[in-house]
């Protein structure tokens, strides 16, 4: 190394070897209480040999309040204090280990002093100390029990992101890799499920207890007190407001507390109801803009699925209809029903389901001179709060149904649209920490009933509010 790195180093360490909160302030980050609390908790494990049993820590979090930074800075405290060190952070996907944690690394080091950055190369996965190999950081995905094995270093340190998402045999093996008596564990994740190993390490009793001393929980409403600037209190006011302070979103994502239950119904089934007592009239009316035309056309994608469609104008749905079929049936019945309703190409937005078979359908409905918007799940939601753009619709037919008039249409079918409207249910995914509606399988699983076409049609006729159609036949935000 430099000697005139190394100097410059050692001018410093001493201030902040036994001092978290020193290196954090050097490195350009000024933590809040929940990020002190935790910093301070790793410090302790590290640094004090009064421990009995494992050096171990794990937090539950809300969401947006600084957790991977905190990781971030207390793996590098971990890195530079410990001679050849090894430091191994994982995470169940690739993608949270390159563009989540070690971006979040890097975005740490380019806030410190340039000598600090200048000590080290940095890849995608991997921070090594220049001129000494085995003094590393290493980002390991969680794909198997077998990425735990064979790590061993005197210095070592393993951190667990997203430990809610990581299946429970892999989360295992990394602890049981970390075993020697001064490895230290760090383990954090949103609270997402009533299962897995941060509800066991939090509900589990006193054996749990021993064998993760430090339990924190990082709460979004405590940021928002202390720094509102980094924490809106009016945002805090307003997810109350929209989701409930009971709600599994606002304990999930903002208390940083384990939800109540494993899923629950979108629709109020009340709000259903009262949307199929209102006359249609009325519904058209009811809607921001009156002349707000969209057709959704859900398409099979098993056998036995029906393919469905559904027009909306205003706030009502006006036509239904769904029948076993080709896909390219039920783009031929789509354009008879508009004809039938009078509905010009100019004035109303096609809204196809393209997942799988779907994709299909692309070309032939631009071929019959439609605008169209693309829809599926693997579409990004234009708010922050959803997984996927399917979710986003769901909850934008939640909030017309509860705060607007609108109508829905009836059904006697004990299996049709009421129900399955009323039964879908939504929770919160492992990996994001965002709400996402059950899939069709799981809702078929669930219910034992059949596949929830009519209801995923007329979901659809709600995911485009705020697009734009353009006359090349697309349709973007």
């Amino acid at each position: 190394m430099d000697p005139e790195l190394l100097k410059k180093f050692e001018a410093l360490y001493h201030t902040w070897c036994n001092d978290i909160i020193a290196f954090a302030e050097l490195m350009g980050t000024k933590p809040w209480s929940g990020q002190r609390d935790l910093l301070l908790a790793y410090q302790d494990l590290v640094t004090n040999d009064d421990h009995e049993g494992a050096r171990r820590m794990i937090v539950k979090s809300a969401q947006g309040v600084g957790k991977t930074r905190s990781m971030a800075v207390a793996a590098l405290w971990f890195f530079f204090r410990s001679k050849d060190a090894l430091v191994i952070v994982t995470a169940p996907t690739d993608r949270q280990c390159k563009s989540v944690y070690f971006s979040e690394v890097r975005r740490v080091l380019a806030e410190g002093p340039e000598f600090i950055r200048e000590m080290v190369e940095v890849t995608a996965t991997q921070l090594t100390m220049k001129g000494r190999p085995v003094w590393r950081m290493l980002g390991v995905t969680a794909s198997s029990p077998e990425a735990a094995a064979g790590w061993h270093a005197r210095h070592m340190s393993v951190f667990i992101e997203e430990v809610s998402g990581m299946d429970d045999a892999v989360l295992e093996a990394f602890i049981g890799t970390c075993s020697g008596p001064q490895d230290v564990i760090a383990a954090i994740g949103n609270p997402t499920k009533t299962e897995g190993m941060l509800f066991k390490a939090f509900e589990g009793g006193p054996k749990m207890a021993k064998a993760w001393p430090f339990r924190l929980t990082l709460s979004k409403l405590t940021l928002s007190q202390e720094r509102p600037d980094l924490a809106s209190p009016k945002t805090i006011d307003t997810l109350r407001d929209e989701h409930g302070e009971d709600s599994d979103f606002y304990r999930v994502r903002v208390l940083g507390e384990f939800p109540s239950q494993s899923g629950q119904t979108i629709l109020n089934f009340a709000d259903i109801q009262r949307a199929v007592e209102t006359p249609v009239w009325q519904g058209i009316k009811g809607g921001t803009d009156p002349h707000l035309r969209r057709i959704g056309i859900d398409f099979a994608r098993e056998g036995g699925d029906k393919n469905a469609v559904a027009m909306r104008q205003g706030n009502a749905i006006v036509a239904l209809w769904s029948d076993v079929c080709e896909p390219v049936e039920a783009l031929e019945k789509a354009r008879e029903m508009q004809d039938e309703w009078g509905w010009s190409d100019e004035s109303c937005l096609w809204v196809l389901d393209v997942v799988g078979i779907g994709q299909g359908m692309i070309e032939p409905a631009r071929r019959m001179g439609k605008l169209i918007m693309e829809y599926g799940s693997h579409f990004k939601a234009p708010v922050i709060e959803y997984d996927d753009l399917q979710t986003h619709a769901w909850y934008r037919l939640r909030e017309i149904i509860s705060h607007q008039i609108a109508h829905l249409p009836a059904s006697d079918d004990p299996e049709g649209l009421i129900q399955q409207l009323a039964l879908r249910h939504s929770g919160i995914n492992d990996r994001t920490g965002k709400i996402r509606v059950e899939s069709k399988r799981d809702y078929k699983r669930r219910t034992g009933m059949t596949s929830p076409d009519e209801g995923d049609a007329v979901i659809q006729c709600f995911a485009a509010d705020d697009q734009i159609a353009l006359p090349s036949g697309q349709a973007i935000l």
